[in-house]
């Protein structure tokens, strides 16, 4: 009796079914979505409200905030992420309609994921660039501005990966054109809500320096607010009719 129970370890079992890419990412992007509990008009979870303010060349700006569960969004985008890259190694990744439909799904999720993490950026407040602040509020300064726009670039690559995607429809592809339009707009206005720093506003010639400094945020906006007049641009080129993201673009 011990030899044959012996025997039948020795035995291969039946062989373990490969995981289906496809269903993986499917109950990834599923929990993805429902990492947040009250998506807004545009489908992304992000909330916004004016706020007044001063010492801003502008008075008011906007304020954004993601009400997605941290938690919950981090691990699904992380199964997305690993799901993705199996299923894109399929043979008929780019010409199985259902495979495509689905890798274009998870792409746009990535990308949105990409567009909360950036609108919610606020420039830092508190630099003053004279005297015994100013080496700290230099390193700050250059820690934003490189992490924001490392944001932005993640950003906008990730939603031209999803107008480029074989499986995107044309919705998702005027999303893609919209959302780019979107993050371009919201850089600059991030940019344009920067608190004036305080050696800038105070001391001799206040109201000249902040006329200065003002002025050449302009310069720096421009080329962003161009990028968002193009995207938009390019998305009604492309039509669509009345939809939600033509909409969008039509009236940023």
């Amino acid at each position: 009796m011990r030899r044959f129970f012996l025997l039948l370890l020795l035995v291969p079992g039946p062989a373990a079914a490969e995981p289906d890419p496809v269903a993986a990412l499917e109950s990834a992007i599923a929990r993805w979505e429902l990492s947040c509990r009250r998506p807004n008009d545009l489908g992304d979870c992000t909330s916004t409200r004016a706020v007044a303010v001063s010492h801003h060349c502008e008075k008011q700006m906007r304020e954004v905030t993601n009400r997605r569960a941290g938690k919950a969004a981090r691990a699904a985008q992380a199964d997305i992420a690993a799901a993705l890259a199996a299923l894109e190694k399929l043979p008929d990744a780019a010409s199985d309609p259902r495979i495509a439909w689905v890798g274009a799904r998870a792409r746009t999720a990535v990308a949105e994921a990409a567009f909360e993490d950036l609108v919610r950026l606020r420039f830092p407040t508190g630099l003053d660039f004279s005297g015994r602040n100013a080496k700290a509020s230099r390193e700050r300064f250059d820690a934003f501005i490189k992490a924001a726009g490392s944001r932005l670039d993640a950003a906008l690559a990730a939603y031209q990966q999803v107008y480029r995607h074989p499986g995107a429809t044309t919705a998702l592809r005027l999303r893609a054109l919209a959302r780019r339009g979107q993050l371009s707009a919201r850089f600059a206005e991030i940019l344009r809500s920067a608190e004036i720093p305080r050696d800038v506003r105070t001391g001799e010639l206040a109201a000249d320096k902040i006329d200065a400094f003002c002025d050449a945020l302009v310069q720096v906006i421009e080329p962003h607010e161009q990028n968002a007049r193009t995207a938009f641009e390019e998305c009604v080129a492309m039509g669509g009719g009345a939809g939600m993201w033509a909409a969008v673009c039509a009236s940023p």
